[in-house]
């Protein structure tokens, strides 16, 4: 029996679907948003949209132009941005709710402060009865790596939030692969660390290799780094065999012999290397990329991937030679550096675990996560040339007007208060960038817009009243003491010495 009628909501593979399907022309129904097109980069293209009449000549069209979703401003900000495209049909979105306000245009000097205020404006909105829960609002970013700062001020400031459509930042593999690697370095006996990276890129050290070397260590009672560099000392798989009893292939030997070296390397270059440094060195040494690359099959994934390994070493970056321990002694050891940031990790990993998602989460995603959803209160950042539109899409007109249908998605998940931020420089692999406003921002007319310049201390900057030596409680690390108070920061002593000395934004902490 064949097939009489059909409806699709995808237009994604037109051809293929009406050659492989014999069917009355006038039986079939094509649902779709040429606005919305935006997974270009999975197959899904646009000219779908637009030779629909090539395949179908006869066929009608409906466009269906009323937004229920937006208020009026959000739905005409939308339209201004989306007009700007050439290839797709041509219509004319009109609001069906009313309401004259304005989206918000927020500037920022950094990344840290984008982060730190659009939180700040979120318990605002909280607190003022402007929602009834955290869970209203959505922060949208173009890529995954844009987590990250606000993922550790939610942490720090003990709000929960929920990542949509990836993991969470520590939960990604790349950053579990890359850490793993550094508490290797710190303590090679963290025989867990060690299994993980042991085949990261691949070293042709099978499972079943893999079981006999733990079975040796159990049984001669050492860790499985002492065997690894027993075996790699021995010569060759014959010489093993003999004298420790365990068959190996020559790629599996040879692969530890390979893991050996470079793990003698990482322990030398940690001498001269603050983590930052030493990150993006065991990167490179690995490559990495080309790992993930292989291991992803999809370039462009790999890509986001690698970006966050930077907001990874964006992370380390504040760990400098020349800072001071608990007892006030300036730290010129690598290894202790790096004891030390993997201690905030290992706190940061430890807090989210234990931290309920609920109704009250901020929701945190991608846009293309958020396509379908709708928001009371949006806040689109990082609205960057290079971040949003993506650096790569800037000469290529037809990437660049995808980049363009994502941002009418974002500014259309928005129900009732739209935000959207950029920041005058961004921190990208332990380095800081500068990067113009976003052209898309710049479409929208400014008659739809208010602005805060929030870079000479406006807005909405945290005003303390704490003081030098006051006694302090921060959420995560205790009570401690101000020793010295730099614009926003302060110097303090923490009472536990895992923490010690740490410079912390004043925000995060309570006059005691």
């Amino acid at each position: 029996m064949g097939v009489k009628y059909i409806s699709t909501r995808i237009l994604n593979n037109i051809p293929k679907l009406k050659l492989s399907l014999k069917i009355n022309k006038k039986n079939i129904t094509l649902i779709g948003d040429d606005f919305q097109s935006i997974y270009g980069r999975r197959g899904a293209l646009m000219e779908n949209f637009l030779n629909v009449k090539q395949y179908w000549p006869d066929i009608q069209m409906f466009k269906l132009q009323t937004n229920y979703r937006s208020k009026a401003h959000i739905v005409s900000a939308g339209n201004a941005v989306i007009k700007q495209n050439k290839n797709q049909y041509e219509k004319n979105i009109i609001a069906h709710r009313e309401g004259n306000d304005k989206i918000t245009v927020l500037t920022y000097n950094t990344d840290i402060d984008e982060a730190a205020n659009t939180i700040d404006l979120i318990k605002q909105m909280k607190d003022k009865g402007k929602l009834k829960s955290r869970g209203q609002v959505a922060i949208l970013y173009r890529t995954n790596s844009q987590s990250q700062n606000f993922e550790s001020l939610f942490v720090q400031e003990g709000i929960p939030y929920k990542i949509y459509g990836a993991f969470k930042f520590f939960e990604r593999k790349e950053i579990k692969d890359i850490l793993a690697y550094l508490k290797v370095i710190n303590n090679p006996f963290d025989t867990v660390s060690l299994k993980r990276v042991l085949n990261i890129p691949n070293r042709k050290i099978g499972k079943t290799s893999l079981e006999r070397l733990e079975s040796y260590a159990l049984e001669m009672g050492v860790s499985l780094y002492e065997i690894l560099l027993t075996l790699s000392e021995m010569g060759t798989t014959k010489i093993i065999e003999q004298e420790c009893g365990i068959k190996l292939t020559t790629p599996a030997l040879d692969g530890i012999k390979d893991f050996i070296e470079l793990f003698n390397q990482l322990t030398t270059a940690i001498k001269t290397l603050n983590p930052a440094d030493l990150t993006e060195y065991l990167v490179k040494k690995i490559d990495y990329k080309s790992y993930l690359i292989k291991e992803e099959d999809n370039e462009q994934s790999a890509e986001e991937k690698h970006e966050n390994i930077g907001q990874l070493i964006n992370m380390a970056s504040k760990y400098e030679f020349g800072t001071a321990n608990a007892n006030e002694e300036i730290i010129s050891s690598g290894e202790e550096l790096l004891r030390r940031f993997l201690e905030e990790v290992t706190l940061m990993v430890d807090t989210i675990e234990n931290t309920d998602e609920n109704s009250d989460a901020v929701k945190l995603m991608t846009i293309h996560s958020s396509k379908g959803l709708e928001f009371p209160a949006v806040f689109i950042v990082g609205a960057e040339d290079n971040i949003f539109p993506l650096a790569n899409s800037l000469l290529e007109p037809k990437m660049l007007e995808e980049e363009r249908r994502l941002m009418y998605v974002a500014i259309t998940r928005a129900k009732d208060a739209l935000f959207i931020s950029h920041a005058n420089s961004r921190m990208t692999r332990g380095q800081t960038k500068m990067n113009p406003v976003s052209r898309f921002l710049q479409e929208i007319p400014n008659d739809l817009l208010k602005f805060y310049d929030l870079t000479k201390g406006g807005g909405a900057q945290h005003q303390s009243s704490i003081t030098e030596g006051a006694t302090v409680r921060h959420k995560l690390f205790g009570t401690g003491y101000v020793l010295e108070i730099w614009n926003n920061l302060g110097i303090v002593k923490f009472h536990n010495p895992k923490f010690g000395l740490r410079k912390v934004e004043l925000r995060f902490l309570e006059e005691c």
